[in-house]
């Protein structure tokens, strides 16, 4: 009588199952990883343009960036953030609005209507300006906000450019020609109340809803790639 055996092991077969396991959770960490990473590309393209609509510059448009996390590799647990980048801590204050403080000066310099409200490609600092034109004059008012002043060839009857302050700054130097005037560029002020003019929060909410359909969509291309 001949002898049966089966016709494979169920070491073997159980080893297959887990393997089968395994590569379904791979798939699910690339696809949901995935969808986490194109939600994060859709959270940026939104949030850029409400930026925009609300007055920001291209500094903040082009700042803010959302990230998924893994950068590389997948995950079934991941993650995303958004940020300002090269302008953090700012997010928050203009999404809840909010009272800024001094950090370890008396004052917050802030530049006059008619005055410069950018040195070359930069926002007017003090900083800047004594890099780029020359030296401030404080001066102390009584009762009233101290202002820092710059030099001027005569008295500005608009509003005054940095061409006009650099020629100011160089007369006053040499201590040739005529004498200049002082003019004031910067005013400063103690704490600055910020209204709330972002809605971050919105964006990320109304994104969110997206998620089954980018992970769904990764997990179609997923099994058709597979066949």
């Amino acid at each position: 009588m001949a002898e049966f055996k089966p016709m494979y092991s169920y070491r073997e077969a159980l080893e297959a199952l887990k393997d089968g396991a395994q590569t379904a959770e791979e798939k699910m960490a690339k696809a949901i990883t995935g969808a986490f990473r194109d939600l994060a590309k859709d959270i940026e393209k939104k949030g850029r343009a409400h930026i925009a609509a609300e007055g920001f510059g291209k500094r903040w448009q082009k700042g803010f960036r959302v990230r998924a996390k893994p950068r590389v590799a997948w995950s079934l647990h991941p993650s995303l953030r958004g940020y300002l980048y090269g302008i953090s801590g700012m997010m928050n204050i203009f999404e809840r609005g909010g009272t800024i403080h001094p950090k370890d000066k008396p004052y917050m310099w802030v530049p006059l209507p008619n005055a410069p409200q950018r040195i070359g490609r930069k926002r007017a600092t003090p900083a800047q300006y004594n890099a780029q034109i020359g030296p401030l004059v404080l001066i102390e008012r009584p009762g009233q906000a101290p202002l820092l002043a710059g030099q001027a060839a005569r008295r500005p009857t608009g509003k005054v450019t940095v061409a006009v302050l650099k020629t100011g700054a160089a007369r006053k130097k040499s201590g040739k020609g005529r004498a200049t005037v002082a003019v004031p560029i910067f005013v400063g002020i103690k704490t600055a109340h910020v209204r709330d003019r972002l809605n971050m929060d919105r964006i990320y909410r109304e994104a969110r809803q997206a998620l089954p359909k980018y992970y769904f969509a990764r997990m179609s291309k997923i099994r058709a790639d597979a066949r």
